[in-house]
């Protein structure tokens, strides 16, 4: 299985490169947060450009994760029909509590 499978090396480039645009986004906020210290401003939002640049890498991690996943597998129903079969254990009784006090007492 090599890296290089069509398959797999596409969405990892695209996830690599939607961590790099965080990382992008990242930067120019804490750039504009040192101009606004030298302006005497104060920090109210982040720019229209870092919310867009982090809405464009969160489409494309989520994007390349879900590429990444591959298929699902289906679920098996005979699991599902002894899951319920198990649920219906109700033993008549049950001892609360047998600690030391009844070993104490033989």
């Amino acid at each position: 299985s090599s890296v290089t499978q069509q398959g797999f090396f596409f969405p990892s480039v695209l996830c690599a490169f939607g961590f790099l645009v965080f990382a992008h986004a990242s930067w120019l906020t804490i750039q504009y947060r040192h101009q606004l210290k030298m302006d005497a401003l104060e920090f109210e939002y982040a720019p229209t450009v870092v919310i867009a640049e982090c809405a464009v890498a969160a489409f494309l991690t989520m994007f390349a994760g879900m590429s990444l996943a591959g298929t699902l597998k289906p679920i098996r129903s005979e699991l599902a029909e002894s899951a319920n079969e198990s649920l219906n254990f109700r033993p008549d009784f049950v001892p609360l509590y047998q600690g030391r006090t009844h070993a104490i007492r033989r």
